[in-house]
């Protein structure tokens, strides 16, 4: 009778499997939303910073077809309120378009040599051949790309930490995530062996007594008889 109520007095205070399972779950299921968090918000803050739209027409045979729609952003460069449109996918940059084709929408032709021209409608390889323009200028062609040399070097500078910095801190935070939740599990499973040694120990213990008890009652000698020669010398005495 003993040993039944002490077994289950502990296995009541101690939590079940089957609550450190849901405790688990729930912290998984926490985790979990709070990565899915962060990448929505970083999603959202990229949608909202590329809000312009550049499309882009080629020759194909003898047609003038849309080739493919990119992502852009009006950026401003240094000081001077300059700015440059700068497109995502592409990493092409251009200067500032101002015929708009519809809201934040802006159409581009690519020539012949390779360059985007904001246009509205028309054959931009027409039109130049009628003004009969040459289509490379190597002065010209080189002077830009000094210009926007000199203009990534000073305005342009990525740091190791921007380049590499959001990757690191997400490799970090995993490795963090992953090292919490085998430290959880491991504490979790020597905490449930410990209980379960504890248990063990305390039934055996009750065991014991209640078999002293059925000695005790059946004319055997009592438990402060065994040990009397033992407390003699450290009995209460009375003055």
């Amino acid at each position: 009778m003993a040993d039944l109520q002490v077994t289950s007095m502990i296995g009541s205070m101690l939590p079940s499997k089957a609550t450190i399972t849901s405790f688990a779950f729930i912290f998984l299921i926490v985790i979990l939303f709070c990565v899915v968090i962060t990448l929505f918000f970083f999603w959202l803050l990229n949608y909202i910073k590329f809000n312009q739209k550049a499309v882009l027409f080629k020759r194909i045979g003898n047609q003038i077809i849309p080739a493919f729609t990119d992502k852009a952003l009006i950026e401003r460069v240094g000081l001077g309120g300059d700015y440059w449109f700068r497109t995502k996918r592409s990493k092409k940059i251009l200067p500032r378009p101002k015929i708009q084709m519809a809201k934040n929408t802006f159409w581009f032709f690519e020539r012949n040599d390779g360059e985007w021209i904001n246009f509205s409608l028309g054959d931009i390889d027409e039109q130049m051949k009628t003004a009969k323009a040459f289509y490379v200028d190597e002065d010209m062609r080189l002077q830009r790309l000094g210009i926007q040399k000199n203009l990534d070097l000073r305005f342009k500078k990525i740091t190791f930490w921007e380049k590499y910095g959001g990757m690191i801190v997400t490799v970090i935070y995993l490795l963090i995530i992953t090292i919490c939740l085998v430290m959880l599990f491991s504490k979790m499973e020597k905490s449930w062996n410990l209980a379960t040694d504890m248990a063990s120990a305390v039934r055996d213990m009750a065991v014991v007594v209640n078999n002293l008890q059925v000695r005790s009652t059946s004319g055997a000698i009592p438990v402060e008889g065994l040990f009397f020669p033992l407390i003699w010398p450290f009995r209460r005495r009375k003055w």
